[in-house]
């Protein structure tokens, strides 16, 4: 009995991890998707908070608070709006790069 129940958690166990990381494999060759900037403001109110930049990877988190002049953790509406702006001209520069 011991046996099918240590089988049956190893089972779900494994289950359970393939589910949470089939977002994060790509095919080979494909890049991850970066969000959208704009998404990453659940509430709407122009501003990013502590708890939605939490909701990012770190990395990209880090570039982020980049444009954090008074180093809260969190952008304000203007520290958002750089933000976006220094996120859109780094785009712009990685079209132009050559392949």
């Amino acid at each position: 009995m011991n046996v099918i129940r240590l089988a049956a958690l190893v089972g779900l166990v494994s289950f359970s991890y393939t589910t949470l990381n089939a977002e994060d494999e790509k095919p080979a060759g494909e890049k991850k998707k970066r969000p959208n900037v704009e998404e990453l403001d659940t509430d709407k109110d122009g501003a990013l908070s502590k708890a939605e930049l939490e909701a990012v990877s770190e990395r990209y988190r880090n570039k982020l608070l980049e444009s954090d002049a008074d180093k809260d953790g969190a952008l304000s509406k203007e520290e958002f709006t750089k933000a976006k702006e220094t996120m859109k001209s780094r785009g712009k520069d990685k079209d132009k790069a050559p392949k």
